[in-house]
């Protein structure tokens, strides 16, 4: 009868631990799949402010736009070169 019990709580507590087990992994690819888009998305809106940026050296009446979302612009000496 005691050995009964003691397999019938071994398992009992195999099986809480494969719950337990099942669940994090789930959170854990839940977690990994946020941050794929997370780092999806910021690497599309890098690439946006990247491009706008070169636009606002073309087109400098966007400029202020462009500084007012938080958007720096390279500054150009007089000879068309980047400042050091």
């Amino acid at each position: 009868m005691f050995l009964l019990v003691m397999v019938f709580l071994g398992a009992l507590t195999a099986g809480g631990l494969s719950y337990t087990y099942v669940r994090y992994v789930r959170e854990a690819r839940d977690l990994q799949y946020q941050t794929t888009v997370i780092n999806r998305n910021r690497t599309m809106f890098q690439n946006l402010a990247n491009d706008a940026a070169a636009y606002g050296q073309q087109n400098p009446a966007i400029r202020p736009i462009l500084e007012r979302v938080g958007i720096r612009m390279q500054q150009q000496d007089a000879a068309g070169g980047a400042n050091q």
